[in-house]
């Protein structure tokens, strides 16, 4: 997928998130797509699959504080992504 791809089908995935959920994934949403991308060269669809189970799971989750650096930094230890450091991965704010 290229990264305008799946940067629509994360916006379209994280609709069924709460909007205070979504906004904070959706607001910085660049280093999320370029993981994404990066990691399904090598894992696949299995990567888009593992996403939707945590898209779906967080979205019982009315309040759940999403925060786009810890997204990045737990996707990337689960598919052992350790290339090159993000801006976010040193800031929990994000």
């Amino acid at each position: 997928m290229t990264d305008r791809e799946v940067q629509e089908w994360l916006l379209r995935e994280a609709k069924i998130l709460h909007p205070n959920v979504r906004r904070h994934l959706t607001e910085n949403i660049r280093p999320l797509v370029d993981l994404l991308v990066s990691t399904s060269s090598r894992h696949g669809r299995a990567v888009f699959d593992d996403f939707e189970l945590r898209l779906r799971h967080e979205s019982t989750l009315c309040w759940n504080d999403i925060r786009t650096g810890r997204l990045v930094r737990s996707l990337k230890r689960k598919w052992k992504h350790f290339d090159e450091p993000t801006l976010l991965e040193g800031n929990e704010d994000n």
